[in-house]
């Protein structure tokens, strides 16, 4: 898991965001495989033997933390002069709220 999470930041330059969900996905695999309720850990033990058994690879000393407010990224957003000014370029658009818009009976 440490190795795979260290490749993950160091290799593919991936997001905490990114990661953390790859771990999330892994660790919801790695608890389904390993519950009781499921057939998962008699067919481990059938396939590779009596002393085999699933167990969660997933723990929180080994995955990445949820501890920002706010993971996006921090660099300015460019603002286009479309996008700042009061008119939209768009044939259909209406700045009506709905509530004031007159009702056509169907």
């Amino acid at each position: 898991m440490d190795e795979w999470s260290l490749w993950l930041t160091g290799e593919k330059h991936l997001a905490p965001f990114t990661i953390r969900n790859y771990q999330m996905e892994l660790r919801l695999l790695s608890e389904f495989l390993c519950d009781g309720r499921y057939s998962w850990v008699t067919a481990c033990e059938e396939e590779f033997g009596s002393g085999a058994h699933t167990v969660p690879i997933c723990h929180e000393w080994n995955t990445h933390a949820h501890l920002p407010q706010y993971e996006g990224s921090r660099r300015p957003y460019l603002l286009l002069a479309r996008n700042c000014s009061g008119s939209s370029t768009t044939p259909n658009s209406d700045h009506t709220d709905s509530s004031t818009r007159s009702r056509v009976p169907a």
